[in-house]
């Protein structure tokens, strides 16, 4: 996009976690927005005002099983510019404006294939809403969990407790620090989130989350690199249902974030399930340069 050109946008959130989206499947194949355009829409107070920028485009021709498999592609960035393999909260609001609001979508399915850079991800739709501003609720297969073997996070000493995350990847990758039940997440999200998203041991970043263990379920907040502190993290509350459902005596949670309620299901490690809101909450025109 070397040109300024005027674009229609849609923006929705996941539980506060939100995102403007652009309809871009009739551009070229090649998305390119730079770092400081997506930095000024995301802007609070100057821009549109969003964690980060999902991008509808076409399957790249050239993988041709993803291509073939999918209705559409999706491409992320977050609201630093950078990019991101996956979202949770994003690719449920994809499936939303997919269903309701996509131009040319004629697929009477309640089932959607997207393709993303982190691999083929699939949206159930569970509950619509008739009202426009309530929240429809949906399903995402996330793909496959794995714990990068041989690999230690860095540990940091706090209130005499040795501490040290537990690295996962979800689809994108995520340091999960486990807490006690009396731990606030958010203190030590404020006080260890940046110094952890952003330290040399991680060249290019990870997501940090911080998960308080208790009676009704998991508590969590999560630093994601590119965006800092967010109401909700999708892939975040895989990564810590996941860090908990080692012990195999359970393996679907409810995590609670500041935005709400996600339902995390690691039943099945080859196909992680992710069970959550997405909430129409504006559409226009934006002019990209």
């Amino acid at each position: 996009m070397n040109t300024a050109q005027t674009l229609r946008f849609w923006k929705y959130h996941g539980l506060g976690n939100d995102f403007i989206l652009f309809d871009l499947r009739q551009q070229p194949e090649h998305i390119d927005l730079a770092p400081a355009t997506v930095s000024a829409l995301c802007a609070r107070r100057v821009g549109l005002g969003a964690d980060g920028i999902l991008i509808a485009a076409r399957p790249a021709t050239q993988n041709y099983r993803l291509a073939l498999d999918a209705n559409l592609a999706l491409h992320i960035f977050n609201a630093d510019g950078s990019r991101a393999q996956m979202c949770g909260n994003g690719l449920r609001c994809l499936a939303r404006w997919w269903w309701e609001d996509a131009p040319e979508n004629t697929a009477a399915t309640e089932h959607l294939v997207v393709a993303t850079d982190a691999g083929l991800r699939q949206a159930e739709l569970i509950s619509r809403a008739e009202r426009v501003t309530a929240p429809w609720h949906i399903t995402c297969s996330m793909g496959e969990l794995s714990f990068p073997p041989g690999q230690a996070a860095p540990s940091f000493v706090t209130d005499g407790r040795t501490m040290r995350p537990v690295l996962v990847s979800v689809g994108n990758p995520h340091a999960v620090l486990v807490l006690g039940p009396n731990d606030d997440p958010m203190v030590f999200a404020n006080r260890y989130g940046q110094w952890l998203t952003q330290h040399p041991f991680f060249p290019d970043g990870i997501n940090a989350g911080f998960v308080s263990p208790r009676a009704d379920g998991l508590h969590l907040v999560v630093h994601e690199r590119g965006c800092g502190i967010t109401p909700a993290c999708g892939t975040g509350a895989l990564a810590a249902a996941a860090v908990m459902s080692r012990d195999g005596k359970r393996q679907r949670w409810p995590v609670f974030q500041p935005g709400g309620l996600l339902d995390a299901d690691c039943s099945d490690p080859h196909s992680l399930r992710l069970t959550g809101p997405a909430v129409w909450v504006a559409k226009g025109s934006a002019l990209i340069p």
